[in-house]
């Protein structure tokens, strides 16, 4: 533990921190809230902001160069972003007869990919690991959890003469007994 590191690149697609022990639907719920509100939210607000960003970048090289009608009707009729404007965009930038600076149709170009990918990205940040306990059979079939057992020192097979059972099992580490089960044991 003391050489991990929670920022390695190695574990860049491991679970690396944990939120607690949640049932599988609390988790879900929380993993669909996270798609609803950071993937598609986030989405909706750098859509809107890259897109008046878009325009305003356009408006202004309006000034230096003429524009195309198609990027026009594209940036300014439309009432918001859509994937058949950043598609048409993208074909309008390639085809050659976009804005003047190539470094700015690249930008954009980029940055509309990226708002396409970012729900996927937003919903890659999250995960689910199984909380792994061990757990044994009792006789009737009930699982009791591993860490529940103590390790058995040995075994009293006359203890009804000190008050306790006739098979009592004195466990491995305990310093004491437990003085509800038996009230008349001396410590």
């Amino acid at each position: 533990m003391s050489t991990y590191n929670t920022w390695a690149t190695s574990g860049f697609f491991e679970i690396n921190l944990g939120v607690g022990n949640l049932t599988f639907t609390q988790a879900k719920a929380i993993d669909i809230s996270w798609d609803i509100v950071i993937g598609r939210g986030g989405q909706a607000l750098l859509a809107f902001t890259s897109w008046r960003v878009f325009a305003d970048y356009v408006t202004t090289s309006m000034e230096f160069a003429p524009i195309t009608y198609a990027i026009f009707s594209t940036m300014y009729l439309q009432d918001e972003p859509s994937i058949l404007s950043v598609s048409r965009i993208i074909r309008i930038f390639i085809s050659g007869r976009g804005l003047k600076s190539k470094l700015a149709m690249a930008f954009m170009i980029l940055n509309m990919l990226f708002l396409i990918g970012w729900p996927t990205v937003a919903s890659a940040m999250t995960g689910y690991t199984t909380a792994v306990k061990a757990f044994v059979p009792d006789y009737e079939g009930n699982y009791i959890a591993y860490a529940d057992f103590q390790p058995i020192a040995y075994i009293i097979h006359d203890g009804l003469r000190v008050n306790l059972t006739n098979d009592y099992m004195v466990p491995f580490l305990s310093t004491q007994l437990d003085s509800s089960k038996y009230p008349n044991h001396t410590k």
